[in-house]
């Protein structure tokens, strides 16, 4: 039978013109959310000596934002600051909470200490060895790209990274060289998603053979390169280790970021576009955190989801070694799903 025809409302996936560096999509509304929300959070944790990441509760402010009208967010076309200010304020009790209960060493991960207390520092190769320099004033700072312990991982993703969901089957990381634990950690897994599938079987690559960059938190005042150091040194990791991998993936979304540091790591294939609704819920009663779908499906209290129009999710593809079967003639498109679109219900897959 045809599936349309039970499902006339319903669209089919659309393949499309990849994404260019011209067409590469910018929120105007949330880049100049962002950076209001930006100081006002600095401004906050001084005021407050607040211990928290300071891009966790951007982050969190800003997807809380979200659930508001347009009319609700601006008032006589200015922004609403008492709304903003109060979503900082119950974001931060919610953070708060959940880091009071931490195993992590929180002092050393957040607090300015070493190089982290100082501006300047980019990470560079140094005859096949990693350090970070400083150009202002020419130090230089030994670093190590390793595994971490993966408990420790989850931990760290579940209580700092801005979706804390410890989402992860091997974490990689780097550290200044002779200590414990690392400044940034990345976590990866095998594709899961039946609608990443898809998208790496229109471009001809076996998804068995392909991994999935879920998880990347690096602490506060990292060097300015770190993201895209990680996400380079990550594809060198997968090489090495899993000499089958094909194609690593991972995702951006444009109303809350920019994707450029994955571009620099060379993640620069975009393959696929999913649309994005933000869910959250009150478990603590401390105030409303976004939920990810995961966690949402087993959520039983009071939800509620994201009013304002939102981009959707980009995923980018690193090709790590040609694909399976080459598919040339979509070798420059993309997969866009919709909201609408048929296979719809696979993206909670």
């Amino acid at each position: 039978m045809n599936r349309d025809a039970e499902n006339p409302s319903k669209s089919q996936p659309l393949m499309v013109d990849r994404l260019t560096k011209e067409s590469w999509p910018t929120d105007r509304l949330f880049t100049e959310l962002r950076t209001t929300v930006t100081g006002k959070v600095e401004r906050f944790i001084v005021d407050n000596s607040a211990l928290c990441d300071p891009m966790d509760l951007r982050q969190q402010t800003l997807f809380r934002l979200t659930t508001f009208r347009m009319d609700e967010l601006f008032k006589e076309n200015a922004l609403n600051e008492n709304l903003v200010n109060s979503a900082i304020s119950e974001q931060y009790r919610v953070i708060k909470n959940r880091l009071e209960k931490s195993t992590l060493p929180l002092e050393e991960l957040l607090g300015p200490t070493g190089l982290f207390s100082e501006r300047g520092w980019r990470i560079e190769r140094d005859r096949g060895t990693l350090c970070a320099t400083n150009h202002e004033t020419t130090d230089k700072v030994a670093l190590e790209f390793h595994e971490v312990d993966l408990a420790y991982a989850k931990v760290l993703f579940r209580d700092l990274h801005y979706i804390h969901s410890g989402r992860a089957e091997i974490a990689l990381g780097l550290f200044v060289a002779e200590e414990e634990v690392p400044f940034s950690t990345m976590g990866i897994t095998r594709v899961d998603r039946y609608y990443k599938h898809l998208a790496l079987f229109a471009q001809g690559y076996n998804s068995a053979n392909c991994w999935n960059v879920t998880r990347l938190y690096s602490r506060p005042n990292s060097p300015m390169n770190t993201s895209s150091m990680m996400f380079a040194k990550t594809v060198s990791y997968l090489r090495a280790h899993y000499p089958q991998t094909e194609a690593a993936l991972t995702a951006f979304t444009p109303s809350f970021a920019t994707g450029k540091s994955m571009v620099a790591g060379g993640f620069d294939a975009p393959i696929l576009s999913t649309p994005l609704k933000l869910t959250f819920g009150n478990p603590t009663g401390l105030g409303f955190e976004r939920l990810t779908s995961r966690r949402a499906e087993n959520y039983t209290g009071e939800v509620i989801s994201s009013k304002l129009p939102l981009l959707p999710v980009i995923h980018l593809m690193r090709q790590i070694r040609k694909p399976a079967q080459a598919l040339p003639e979509n070798s420059n498109k993309m997969l866009v799903l919709s909201e609408d679109t048929e296979i719809s219900g696979f993206l909670r897959r």
